[in-house]
């Protein structure tokens, strides 16, 4: 199978929303990032930071943390909410929201502490995106490989004519469908469902789902991203490209499944371990 490999920069212009208070620091940070060929959007407070990410899908945020009219911290919470996949890069110089900023570092792609230059600023903007570009490439390598397997099985299984059935094979569930109370997955739809009180039903992508199947493989296991990358794809990488594979797809797995993604219960970190499929109450 021929992948083809694109830079984000060949396939896309990236968009940028430089939300600062301090023109100072926000106008000239924008022509400069402008002039590497990005387009730049400005923000000078919270709220209006806010009504340009609900008709915007920016690539990548740069936030200053002190706002006069909203802190940053209420910012972060509604554009992830409005776009989980959105890279944010952190300002900070003001030691009161240096916890704020440590919380959720996490789910922020780098952070710089003020006074930092225009062009320190630009460097590590280009350094997140070019990081995005190569874990967006390598996601697309791992989906086209999730497709190949699925065509390769449906292949070397092709679907049996249907016949009438015992009543005592009627319970047999398909291939294609996954279930490990409280998960119900389905390989061929690409949907999940959480059992519960309140379930949750999501949409996920071949990769999302391999990831997923190879958790409900082995639950309340810890598994190390290297197997999981093993047991999605049946690829063996080492554990470093491992950890870059398979990070952003616990990431959205959380964000689709977890009532609460920054404290899930579903899908567990072991320190220094792996991961764990958690399904026990």
């Amino acid at each position: 199978m021929w992948i083809e490999m694109k830079s984000f920069t060949e396939q896309h212009t990236a968009q940028l929303l430089l939300v600062d208070d301090e023109p100072n620091i926000r106008q000239p940070l924008a022509r400069a990032l402008s002039l590497k060929g990005y387009d730049v959007q400005e923000a000078g407070a919270g709220y209006e930071a806010l009504t340009l990410l609900q008709h915007t899908p920016f690539d990548l945020m740069v936030l200053d943390m002190h706002m006069p009219d909203l802190d940053g911290v209420e910012v972060m919470r509604e554009a992830r909410r409005l776009h989980p996949n959105l890279l944010i890069l952190v300002l900070t110089g003001h030691p009161s929201v240096d916890n704020a900023v440590a919380a959720v570092r996490s789910d922020v792609a780098d952070f710089l502490c003020k006074p930092a230059t225009v062009h320190e600023i630009a460097c590590t903007v280009g350094r997140i995106l070019q990081k995005n570009a190569q874990r967006l490439q390598r996601e697309r390598v791992f989906e086209a490989m999730t497709q190949m397997m699925d065509a390769l099985h449906q292949a070397e299984h092709p679907a049996p004519t249907p016949e009438p059935e015992p009543e005592a094979e009627a319970d047999l569930l398909p291939d294609h469908l996954l279930i490990v109370p409280p998960l119900v997955l389905d390989r061929q739809l690409l949907q999940v469902t959480v059992e519960g009180v309140h379930p949750v039903q999501a949409e996920l992508t071949k990769g999302e789902t391999a990831v997923l199947a190879a958790f409900m493989s082995r639950p309340n296991n810890v598994i190390t991203c290297r197997d999981l990358v093993g047991l999605a794809w049946g690829y063996d990488a080492d554990e470093i490209e491992a950890e870059s594979v398979i990070r952003p797809y616990i990431f959205r797995l959380r964000r689709k499944l977890e009532p609460g993604a920054d404290k899930p219960k579903l899908i567990r970190t072991l320190r220094n371990r792996g991961y764990m499929l958690n399904t026990e109450p």
